[in-house]
């Protein structure tokens, strides 16, 4: 027969890892990709609303939804939103911020479950579908900068060689003679996607922490049995 003593001890183990699942317990992996997923997603709010990705010097400023123009006899800025003359780079610039604020809205809910609920940080499906949406986020954002960055030199290069434009620039009190700029928002656009990449690597370390932990528990419960 059986000793009661090894399935006393089995219980006794079973219950205190019943106790341990009542209470959230975040590995430091977890964590960093939690911290750095916040501030990723801060930082990415900041670029997506903000009005000054690129521009010509002291004379033109543009971003996501709007353009902004100094004058240079009052040094007083106005904008207007973009209306009918969108051009097709900030239109696309658009699109993949918009999906980027999709993923990381759908992750920051994940998150946030995950941290409250003790099982989600022990399912690995629900780890790798949210190292996933963080990944998805990040390139989203880099996929943003790059379009902006690129065409928005053309754009602004455009504007210094057509002399047309340049006179009605100027015709309106504003000068687009100056040196192409690159803006704080995009900076922050860029800070934004190394953050949120850097979380997703966390995101996966913590996979391969959980899946490996997930592989021995067989083996422990059987040596456990005898």
């Amino acid at each position: 027969m059986m000793s009661s003593k090894p399935i006393n001890a089995y219980l006794l183990s079973d219950r205190l890892r019943m106790m341990e699942s009542q209470s959230p317990n975040l590995s430091f992996k977890s964590l960093a990709c939690i911290v750095s997923f916040w501030l990723g997603f801060v930082l990415f709010l900041v670029a997506f609303s903000s009005s000054e990705w690129f521009g010509i010097e002291n004379g033109i400023t543009v971003s996501l939804w709007q353009k902004c123009s100094q004058n240079f006899k009052t040094s007083i800025w106005s904008c207007e939103y973009w209306e009918d003359k969108l051009p097709d780079f900030i239109r696309a610039g658009q699109g993949f911020c918009i999906v980027g604020l999709l993923t990381y809205v759908i992750a920051a809910v994940i998150i946030i479950s995950y941290i409250f609920i003790r099982q989600l940080q022990e399912t690995r499906a629900l780890i790798i579908a949210l190292c996933l949406l963080i990944f998805s986020a990040g390139c989203m954002t880099i996929m943003a900068s790059i379009v902006v960055g690129v065409k928005g030199g053309d754009f602004c290069y455009d504007i210094k060689r057509d002399r047309r434009k340049l006179f009605d620039y100027f015709i309106a009190g504003v000068d687009a003679s100056g040196k192409f700029s690159v803006g704080w928002s995009f900076i922050v656009a860029i800070l934004s996607a190394i953050t949120t990449l850097v979380s997703f690597t966390f995101c996966m370390l913590e996979f391969f922490r959980v899946n490996a932990m997930t592989l021995s528990e067989p083996l422990n419960h059987h040596i456990s049995i005898f």
